[in-house]
């Protein structure tokens, strides 16, 4: 991949979620239904891994401060697909919350 392709406005939108595509959610395979927001953290936790992050899923979900400094340090990577990812894993976890409220 030469430069320019990776610094295209293109290549750095490009990433896209597997659990978006209603294909996969309605898969002959899965007789069950997943939580995106479930989907959006296996995400979130291995591109975090593909830069040398650990991600404790148990603290993610219990301590907020801990999940924030988590997305923040996303958001601010050089890897497009982890920005992208933590954007929409706050997307999902802010649709969660409001839905409880």
């Amino acid at each position: 991949m030469t430069t320019s392709q990776t610094s295209s406005p293109a290549a750095r939108t490009a990433y896209r979620p597997a659990w978006r595509n209603p294909a996969f959610k309605n898969s002959p395979q899965l007789n069950f239904d997943i939580p995106d927001s479930l989907l959006a953290e296996v995400d979130f936790k291995w591109l975090m891994a593909g830069q040398g992050w650990w991600v404790d899923t148990t603290r993610f979900h219990e301590d907020p401060t801990y999940a924030k400094t988590l997305l923040r340090c996303a958001m601010g990577s050089r890897s497009s697909a982890l920005r992208v990812c933590a954007a929409a894993l706050l997307t999902e976890i802010e649709r969660v919350a409001a839905s409880k409220a």
